[in-house]
């Protein structure tokens, strides 16, 4: 496998040439959006198969997860929400189109309603 990182970039890029999926991703967001500020860190793709991928990120107070994804930059037609309060977030993506471009974005929201966004 083959892992690219843009190092000092707002974004992200991991391709894995085993199976040509392309993950494109903000690296972290900090967001007060109600009464808790809530910091998302550490944001990466992992897991990365032929038609699935593993979105990871760590907030500093337990949030649900949630990440949009699609096929283009700024268009975020599919989503997945996991809503275990957590401070370190797993989704899974399955069902991905091979050979495809996915870029994405995660969320998260607190208890109290505050929320913060990666960027893309």
């Amino acid at each position: 496998m083959h892992t690219q990182s843009l190092v000092g970039k707002t974004t992200q890029s991991l391709i894995m040439a085993s199976t040509m999926i392309a993950l494109f991703f903000g690296a972290s967001a900090v967001s007060k959006a109600g009464g808790t500020n809530i910091l998302i860190s550490n944001v990466g793709a992992t897991e990365i198969t032929e038609d699935s991928a593993r979105i990871s990120w760590q907030t500093n107070v337990p949030t649900n997860s949630q990440v949009y994804y699609g096929t283009s930059s700024g268009s975020y037609p599919y989503s997945l929400t996991l809503d275990e309060s957590v401070t370190s977030h797993l989704v899974p993506l399955r069902e991905l189109i091979p050979t495809t471009t996915y870029f994405y974005k995660v969320k998260s929201r607190s208890g109290d309603g505050s929320s913060a966004s990666s960027s893309e």
